[in-house]
C-alpha cells in the first residue's frame, strides 16, 4: 500500500515507501521480500544527489537484514558503505551506523575495533540522545563485556539496556527477542541466581548517564585477545 501511493514519478519518495514497507516486511520476519524491497529503494535513491539523505538509511536496513541471516561480512560491508557516504554534519546517522556496524564486527572477532567503534558512538551521545540507540548501544557492550568475561557488568548493562528500552515503549524486535533471551539465561548460569539478582537490580536502577559511563569503562577495557 505504502509503494501504491507513492507516485513512479517521484524515485525518492517511492524508493522511502519501498524502504518502509522492507522495514515492516522484515519484522514479519519475511527476509527474502524485505531484501527485495531494500534493494529496489537503493537502485532508485543511490547516485542520485536528492537520495543523499535516504541511501544510509537503505544501507543500514540492508546491513541489518544480512546480520539476521547470517550474513556477517555482507552486513559489515553495507554498514561501512553507509558510514562513507556521511559527512562530518551527519551525528544521527553517524551515531546509528557506528552502533549498528559494531554487531558484524563484534561477531567477526574483532572485539577492540567493535571496542572502539561502541565508544565513538557513545561519545556523541551529548549531540544525538535516542533512546532507542541508546539501549542498543549498551545492549552492544554487554555483549563485549560478557564475551571478555566481565559478567557482573555485562547483566548490569544488558538490565540498564532493557530497562531503557521498558521505560520508553520500546519493544524488542522478534528477530532479537531469541539471542536477548538466550543472553540473559546464560549470564544468569555463569552468575548464579543472587549474583544475577544483585547486577540486574542495579543495572535496572541506574540513571542513563551512569549507564553510558560505564560502558565507556568497558570499551576502554576490551583487550584483542580477550575473549574468554
Amino acid at each position: 500500500a505504502a509503494v501504491d501511493l507513492a507516485d513512479e514519478a517521484d524515485p525518492i519518495g517511492r524508493a522511502g515507501a519501498l524502504d518502509i514497507l522492507g522495514l515492516a516486511v522484515m519484522n514479519e520476519e519475511e527476509f527474502g521480500e524485505a531484501r527485495s524491497l531494500f534493494e529496489t529503494a537503493l537502485e532508485l535513491c543511490q547516485d542520485r544527489a536528492d537520495g543523499a539523505r535516504l541511501t544510509p538509511f537503505v544501507l543500514n536496513h540492508l546491513g541489518l537484514l544480512a546480520h539476521i541471516v547470517n550474513d556477517i561480512e555482507g552486513s559489515a560491508a553495507y554498514y561501512e558503505a553507509a558510514l562513507a557516504l556521511l559527512g562530518p554534519d551527519d551525528d544521527e546517522m553517524r551515531h546509528f551506523t557506528l552502533g549498528n556496524l559494531v554487531v558484524p564486527v563484534r561477531d567477526l572477532g574483532d572485539d577492540r575495533r567493535a571496542a572502539d567503534l561502541e565508544r565513538q558512538a557513545l561519545e556523541m551521545l551529548p549531540r544525538v540522545f535516542n533512546p532507542y540507540m541508546i539501549a542498543g548501544q549498551l545492549w552492544g557492550v554487554a555483549r563485549l563485556a560478557h564475551l571478555q568475561g566481565q559478567s557482573d557488568a555485562a547483566a548490569r548493562l544488558a538490565a540498564a539496556s532493557l530497562r531503557l528500552r521498558e521505560r520508553n515503549g520500546i519493544g524488542i524486535e522478534p528477530y532479537n527477542a531469541a539471542e536477548i533471551e538466550e543472553e540473559v539465561a546464560t549470564l544468569r548460569t555463569e552468575l548464579g541466581a543472587d549474583a544475577f539478582a544483585a547486577a540486574w537490580a542495579a543495572g535496572e536502577s541506574m540513571e542513563v548517564e551512569a549507564a553510558i559511563e560505564e560502558a565507556i569503562a568497558v570499551t576502554g577495557e576490551v583487550a584483542p585477545d580477550g575473549r574468554t
